[in-house]
């Protein structure tokens, strides 16, 4: 008891720590960056509530969705609409309830399929999606677009001034970082481990594997629909062009590449994936083709994420200190919140 009540005191005040310099990271954005800085830096605000929330549904419950772009486009089209009817701040719940009411129905109606067949059948949510948005023009203004869209302010800043949207971003991604953590440190995300690994164990056990996977993919959406709001609040334009499934694709690479089944990782690799496009834009045509190639040789030479590599070193540096034998990765106390590894 007394070792289970010192670890979560650690972790605990490891979170804090770690948001405390989250948010200090932001306001020196805020105050110190330009137009161009502050951009790249409210969508690595969204893509950090994508990744955190991606990875609970995937690296937790072993679900993976293509779908998740169409998530986004109902969190960002329904708060575009929701917030011509209403303040901006109700609009944003209103959204988020819908994305997540959507996102229940649709695991409903394939809760039945393998994990394989989900994932197929996600590609074709996506695609529907997309194309009853661009059909709806009124919702979506079709080819188009909408906008201006109001921004969520909560009353703190002014609306039109890009330093204080963008904090408040930066704010939604610091609580959705904090919700991540809760929920990786809870019972709940220990069953959904065992839904993941051993199936059949928990089905034999008792475990309700159906309704904890409703669950986990409902917290997937409602985070993506809350990211599609972010989207719309801080770009004030939005168009379905901005919604496909390489969101999917590059939310999954983030959670990897940082480390997946800690909060930590989708943050580290929401860090490392949003500027990496802007910072190989001077290189023309091959920018893509460079893009690709560093990710893979990244993800191959660190299989583990960014997360692995830092406990491997961590636990060979104890083991040099102490000059005891060298002690296993998965020995190795992690770095930030851990709800277990996939």
């Amino acid at each position: 008891m007394t070792a289970t009540r010192a670890t979560t005191t650690r972790a605990t005040t490891t979170l804090g720590s770690g948001l405390v310099c989250y948010l200090a990271v932001g306001w020196v954005i805020a105050t110190g960056g330009d137009g161009y800085l502050l951009t790249v830096a409210s969508l690595a605000a969204v893509n950090v509530v994508l990744a955190v929330g991606f990875s609970i549904v995937y690296a937790q419950s072993g679900q993976f969705s293509f779908a998740t772009a169409g998530f986004a486009a109902v969190g960002a089209f329904g708060y575009a609409w929701f917030a011509g009817h209403m303040p901006a701040e109700a609009a944003m719940a209103a959204a988020v309830a819908t994305t997540t009411v959507f996102g229940v129905v649709v695991r409903l109606a394939t809760i039945r399929l393998s994990r394989l067949y989900f994932a197929i059948a996600s590609v074709a949510v996506g695609g529907l999606i997309t194309i009853v948005l661009v059909n709806w023009q009124s919702l979506s203004g079709g080819a188009s677009g909408v906008g201006p869209v109001p921004a969520v302010t909560f009353g703190l800043v002014d609306g039109a001034e890009l330093a204080g949207v963008f904090l408040i971003a930066w704010l939604l991604s610091a609580v959705s970082i904090v919700a991540g953590s809760l929920l990786y440190r809870s019972a709940w995300a220990r069953d959904l481990l065992v839904v993941k690994d051993l199936r059949h164990i928990g089905q034999n056990d008792g475990l309700p594997i159906r309704r904890l996977e409703l669950e986990a993919y409902a917290v997937h959406a409602a985070f993506t629909g809350l990211a599609g709001v972010m989207l719309a609040s801080t770009g004030t334009f939005i168009s379905i062009t901005s919604f496909d499934v390489s969101m999917a694709l590059q939310v999954l690479i983030m959670v990897v590449l940082g480390g997946s089944g800690r909060v930590l990782g989708p943050v580290i690799g929401a860090a490392v994936v949003t500027p990496l496009p802007e910072i190989l834009h001077g290189a023309g045509k091959w920018s893509g083709m460079i893009y690709g190639v560093l990710l893979l040789i990244v993800l191959v030479a660190m299989p583990d994420g960014v997360l692995g590599v830092w406990d491997r070193s961590r636990a060979w540096a104890r083991s040099r200190l102490r000059g005891a034998a060298p002690v296993r990765a998965a020995d190795a106390e992690p770095l930030g919140v851990q709800g277990g590894r996939p």
